[in-house]
């Protein structure tokens, strides 16, 4: 169901099979929780950083260039080998640290992630479901299909 956004509640409630008073059935959230798995986030754990420097220097194109490099030095060509080398450097400096960046953000959205609490729609506060501020927020597992009027938007 790739277009959900664009459908209006009732269509989003027929595919997913709910009751908008209700929720999920017992029964068809333990079937799905089977099927599926559970919503969070897999811990892979941490990558150690001398693997992520690895990876990056183990290419394929990056092998290619290195060998082109040595390739070079042994022609006698130095201002090549140079060049080609500073490419590699600096592609794996940058490969690196998007890696690292993605790996500590993975971790910071897996400490973020928040306990299932086991409670009605009806029965949380909206301050638990939308803090009001930019930044704050909790992940859920619901699908607001009414609000008030005066509900407001984000900035």
């Amino acid at each position: 169901m790739s277009d959900w956004y664009n459908l209006n509640p009732n269509e989003v409630l027929e595919r997913l099979g709910t009751d908008p008073e209700r929720g999920l059935d017992p029964e068809e959230a333990a079937k799905r929780l089977a099927a599926l798995g559970p919503n969070e986030l897999v811990d892979r754990g941490v990558k150690n950083p001398w693997l992520i420097i690895w990876e990056q220097l183990t290419g394929i194109m990056v092998v290619i260039l290195i060998v082109a490099a040595v390739i070079s030095v042994f022609l006698r060509e130095y201002t090549d080998a140079s060049v080609i080398m500073i490419i590699v450097i600096i592609n794996a400096a940058l490969g690196f640290s998007q890696e690292y960046r993605a790996e500590k953000a993975m971790a910071a959205l897996k400490r973020l992630a928040v306990p299932f609490l086991g409670l009605p729609l009806s029965l949380l506060p909206l301050q638990i479901l939308w803090l009001g501020r930019p930044h704050n927020c909790a992940i859920c597992d619901y699908t607001i299909t009414t609000a008030p009027n005066n509900a407001r938007r984000l900035p």
